[in-house]
């Protein structure tokens, strides 16, 4: 029919625009939460309208993370797959650990997701959400599990046990360095003392990065000559 539009493209509309808003905040304040009255200033829509373009506020957290892991893909698309295993590996590291640096509300999100069981989660965002982060956290652990199979078929990779299941090992991998970079944002440690109060010392990122780094070689069994 002439003129007909698709009607979820409203919705959507309204919905990347509440996304944008969340996004400007946390890039003001990384690890801040904002209120629903803020969101709503900030998209130009009023509040009382927000929850019927998101079903939650963990869905709301949701669709800004499909928006980091939309960039996080393209990323990971741009760096060429016919490269050998070690130099694409130290590639999609390093362009993850940049993006994550550069864009902390991401590592906020991932932590505020996390807090619950998935299965909680479930039960409080739309089910076409939670298929579109599914979908492109694949696409990302995807590319990590492929460069792993390739290295270790190639005798590059000794990942331990022999027998390992990539996938499993690339969340891992994940897990590993978002923990390392949420110290790093927090950016303080502690050490015991014989007095009454611990030493704090700085925890700053160009120490941090290649420790980091040194690490997930270590967990996917990165041989020392290759």
């Amino acid at each position: 029919m002439t003129g007909a539009q698709d009607p979820h493209s409203g919705r959507w509309e309204q919905q990347s625009r509440i996304v944008k808003a969340v996004r400007q905040l946390y890039d003001e304040r990384a690890n801040y939460d904002p209120s629903i009255e803020e969101i709503g200033r900030t998209a130009g829509i009023n509040k009382a309208l927000i929850y019927r373009h998101v079903t939650s506020k963990e869905e709301l957290v949701l669709l800004v993370y499909i928006s980091y892991l939309t960039e996080i893909a393209d990323l990971f698309q741009a760096i060429d797959e016919n490269l050998e295993p070690r130099k694409q590996l130290d590639l999609l590291i390093e362009a993850y650990l940049d993006f994550a640096l550069r864009h902390p509300a991401y590592m906020h999100c991932v932590i505020a997701l996390i807090r619950q069981p998935a299965d909680e989660l479930a039960r409080r965002v739309s089910m076409d959400v939670l298929v579109r982060v599914n979908r492109l956290n694949a696409v990302a652990t995807g590319r990590l599990s492929r460069v792993l199979g390739t290295g270790r078929d190639s005798g590059v990779f000794d990942p331990y046990p022999k027998d390992a299941d990539l996938d499993y090992l690339t969340h891992l991998v994940y897990a590993a360095a978002l923990g390392i970079l949420y110290v790093v944002h927090f950016g303080i440690g502690t050490r015991e003392t014989t007095g009454p109060y611990p030493d704090l010392f700085m925890i700053d990122k160009d120490r941090a990065m290649p420790m980091l780094i040194d690490m997930l070689h270590a967990v996917v069994g990165v041989k020392k000559d290759s």
